[in-house]
Order: C-alpha cells, then sequence, then structure tokens
C-alpha cells in the first residue's frame, strides 16, 4: 500500500541528473519511523535506454526548505546500469530514522547518459512490495 502523499516520484521520466518531482515535509525534523524501518521504494515502470553505458544513483536528500537551495545527502545509493532498469525492476533503499530538517527528497545522478527513455516511481513505504 502507498500513500499518495509519501510518493516522490510518480512515472517520473530521468533523462538526465533530476531531483524527484515531489518533495516529503518532515514537520519538526521528525524521526521517520522510529523503531521501524521505512524504505524508498523504486519501481522502473519504462525501460531505461542509452546510447552509452548509462547509469542511475539515487540519494535521499534533505533540506530546511522546499525549494532544496542548501540541500544535504542522507544516503547514496548503488549505481544502477541500464541493463538492470527494465521495466517491472524493484529496489529499495533503507533510510535513516534520523538527521532529516524540513524536507526530503530524492537526487537521481546519470552518470554516462543521457538516458533515452526511462521512468521509475519512488515512495516512502514501511513495508516493501515483493509480489511480481
Amino acid at each position: 500500500m502507498r500513500d499518495a502523499l509519501l510518493l516522490l516520484s510518480d512515472e517520473q521520466d530521468i533523462g538526465v541528473s533530476a531531483a524527484s518531482t515531489n518533495k516529503i515535509p518532515v514537520p519538526g525534523a521528525a524521526n521517520i519511523g522510529a523503531g521501524e524501518p521505512m524504505f524508498i521504494q523504486f519501481t522502473v515502470k519504462t525501460a531505461f535506454t542509452a546510447a552509452g553505458a548509462a547509469t542511475l544513483t539515487p540519494s535521499v536528500r534533505t533540506d530546511d526548505n522546499a525549494g532544496f537551495t542548501s540541500p544535504s545527502t542522507l544516503l547514496t545509493g548503488p549505481a544502477i546500469p541500464k541493463a538492470t532498469l527494465v521495466a517491472g525492476y524493484m529496489f529499495a533503499l533503507p533510510i535513516p530514522a534520523q538527521g532529516y530538517e524540513d524536507y526530503m527528497d530524492v537526487y537521481f545522478t546519470v552518470a554516462t547518459g543521457p538516458f533515452t527513455a526511462g521512468t521509475l516511481d519512488a515512495a516512502l513505504v514501511h513495508d516493501l512490495q515483493t509480489n511480481v
């Protein structure tokens, strides 16, 4: 189950490095899921393609303003090669419970790109969706 208010990307087209479409407010720099693990789950909706050997690296960021003028990176995931980013592929990042300012988002870094196609969803979740 996903909450629309916790959706960071909804079939977001990723061609070049970019932030997630949505930001999640973290009022009062609350601890997210204190005592319970939380994840950002990513689901590839449309396969990623590129002329070169492009990779996608997601990072969880936080900032004290919704414009993300001075973000801090809390966590950086692995670089995922385009051959892995096929439709239906799912991966997740366990996120830290502390260290947040007032907002969080995901930044997608594209290396040796750009991607010529590819969309994905990203959502803050408590439990991972694992059925295919």
